[in-house]
């Protein structure tokens, strides 16, 4: 059986968007490495694979409900934000999770309220497809720690809706420490009203194949986004990342900076594309990639993209794709260090402009280890 025929007798289908996200999905069909934004994504067990759904368990804390509470309460706000998630939506594992989630979690900030929180997930098995819907009020701020931490295979599936109102701010810290032998394909949809700011980051070790697609929509005078992320794939892990911003309205700003250090038989993919529309004048737009790859076995691929089409625009990207500068081996070799320990030094320096020494060293290895 393929994953769409073991999950399809699992599926209630008892909302319109649900419907219509299944319908979709079954058109398109899961994706190939013919795909171009899945070329270097391994698929062929994902895809073939036979994960059996489970519901999955959220944190509690304030200002959470779950979707259905929401529903009942904030009903027509959300049939809104799915009407809009389904509009364009090109991403197939988007639209699975659409299609399929059962449950999922409901976060508000009201207006000009303050809300700090740390969730955690465990994920240990069966295919797992969390639905996160967040709505930052006016003037409101959103503080989110959220890790997830996987103890076998399975399939993680996650969607992540992020609305920001006028001058509303979020600052959201993802970490992924994802099973080496799971399939982990995460969705983020981010809108941006007026003087709204995001701060994403996501830190991932990798596993079978993890993929993270995000999109931001800066639709919003005076809009800014900042996108980071850091991964350290190692062993045969594969980290992947799909990278869309757009810039709608005039005066916003986004940046982004993503950095991955391969190890052993890593392997890594960026593509990242900055979108300007006609009327977003003034837009600053910043993207940047490196890579270091610590093995002669891993591997690295960038693909940096912008499409403008507004006359007034400061906009950059830039990618890099390089092994430890011999010199600076050299270098630290002549102060007593092995190879192996001066690699790890350049990777330890490369990777601290992103994250923490902490959490950088319980997943770099020097080489051999």
């Amino acid at each position: 059986m393929t994953l769409l025929e073991t999950i399809e007798p699992h599926l209630t289908l008892e909302t319109p968007w649900k419907k219509k996200a299944w319908e979709k999905l079954k058109e398109m069909g899961l994706p190939t490495k013919k795909w171009d934004p899945f070329k270097y994504v391994s698929l062929k067990g994902l895809v073939e694979g036979e994960f059996v759904p489970v519901a999955p368990s959220f944190p509690k804390g304030e200002g959470t409900l779950s979707l259905s509470e929401a529903m009942l309460k904030y009903g027509a706000l959300l049939q809104k934000s799915y009407a809009e998630a389904l509009e364009g939506e090109k991403s197939p594992f988007a639209l699975l999770n659409q299609a399929f989630a059962e449950e999922g979690q409901f976060l508000y900030v009201p207006p000009g309220k303050k809300l700090e929180l740390e969730w955690e997930f465990v994920l240990d098995g069966g295919l797992r497809a969390p639905k996160i819907e967040i709505f930052v009020g006016k003037g409101a701020e959103l503080s989110l720690n959220w890790k997830c931490v996987g103890k076998e295979a399975y399939f993680y599936n996650p969607s992540l809706q992020i609305s920001l109102d006028e001058g509303a701010r979020a600052k959201i810290d993802r970490h992924n420490e994802h099973h080496s032998e799971a399939y982990a394909m995460e969705t983020l949809r981010a809108k941006l009203k007026r003087d709204a700011h995001l701060s994403f980051f996501i830190f991932s070790k990798g596993a079978k194949s993890e993929r993270h697609d995000l999109e931001a929509s800066l639709v919003g005078e005076n809009a800014e986004v900042d996108l980071k992320g850091l991964s350290l794939p190692g062993g045969k892990d594969e980290i992947h990342q799909f990278i869309t911003v757009k810039h709608v309205a005039p005066n916003a700003r986004s940046h982004q900076h993503f950095k991955t250090a391969v190890m052993d038989q890593g392997r890594a993919s960026f593509e990242g594309k900055i979108y300007v529309e006609k009327e977003a004048q003034q837009t600053e737009a910043y993207q940047l990639n490196n890579n270091l790859l610590l093995s002669p076995k891993g591997k690295a691929m960038s693909k940096p993209n912008l499409e403008i089409f507004a006359d007034d625009v400061k906009a950059s990207h830039g990618a890099t794709v390089a092994q430890p500068k011999k010199e600076e081996l050299f270098y630290l070799m002549t102060r007593g260090l092995s190879e192996s320990q001066a690699k790890w030094h350049l990777a330890r320096g490369f990777c601290k402009e992103l994250a923490d020494g902490e959490r950088v060293d319980r997943f770099l290895k020097r080489s051999g280890e």
